[in-house]
């Protein structure tokens, strides 16, 4: 990779929860999942013509079937330079690698001098999500504290005021956040699952949560409830210096 100016930053572009089902033309409570995928990829190609790393985090097919994936990724292999992703709760793990292959589903990998780290939240057959030990200890021993860190996972970790949702967050996030204190400068956590976007904090770090390419949900709900806000992506752009500028784009 060629040297960065000091001033240039990296971009980095997340899309998360396309649900996408065993035939084209799949329908999630009436929206074709695949024609709404394309639409957010169209309007990605003309916002955003060179990615650096595009991270794909999570329910990528609506119930984990090869056919999805093998739909899935031939639409998003040659939007950046590296594309990597992720499971989710709707996602059969095994499958996605038999597809996409393990190299683009990697635990942490090196962007510049950033380092991105990527967490496996789905739980065989839950809905919510766990981090699991074997992921908290790889943690604890791969992070590369001298670079800024930047985390993506599909389950959100804080509650985020929806009722139905904030039952399946991460169920040991406290955990996790203890973890963080002595990881040095991990500057976000960005999480997919909850089709809507959201920003927070909690115990100095920064969390996100992005739409989704498909049905969005609506915010502050007791129950479920489909908000009629338009499919989208988020971006970040990493700087050397080590902050990050992120926000959304819908179609």
């Amino acid at each position: 990779m060629a040297k960065l100016s000091e001033d240039k930053p990296l971009l980095v572009v997340q899309l998360s929860d396309c649900h996408l089902g065993a035939g084209d033309g799949s329908r999630l409570l009436g929206m074709d999942t695949d024609l709404s995928l394309n639409a957010v990829i169209a309007q990605l190609r003309a916002e955003r013509p060179h990615i650096d790393l595009l991270v794909c985090s999570g329910d990528l097919a609506a119930d984990g079937e090869p056919s999805a994936y093998q739909r899935f990724w031939p639409m998003v292999a040659s939007l950046a330079d590296r594309v990597i992703c992720l499971p989710g709760n709707h996602d059969d793990p095994t499958a996605m690698r038999q597809v996409i292959g393990e190299a683009s589903m990697p635990f942490a990998t090196n962007l510049g001098d950033w380092q991105i780290l990527l967490f496996d939240s789905s739980v065989p057959g839950e809905v919510g999500g766990t981090l699991n030990e074997t992921q908290l200890q790889a943690f604890a021993s791969q992070r590369d504290a001298s670079r800024p860190g930047l985390i993506f996972m599909h389950h959100h970790l804080l509650p985020l005021g929806c009722q139905w949702l904030d039952a399946q967050r991460v169920s040991n996030a406290e955990r996790f956040f203890d973890l963080l204190e002595g990881a040095g400068g991990v500057e976000a956590i960005v999480s997919g699952h909850v089709h809507q976007e959201w920003r927070s904090s909690h115990r100095g770090q920064c969390l996100l949560t992005t739409p989704s390419t498909c049905i969005q949900f609506a915010p502050k709900s007791e129950g479920f409830a489909v908000d009629d806000l338009n499919p989208g992506y988020r971006w970040l752009e990493l700087y050397p210096d080590g902050h990050l500028e992120t926000g959304v784009s819908r179609v």
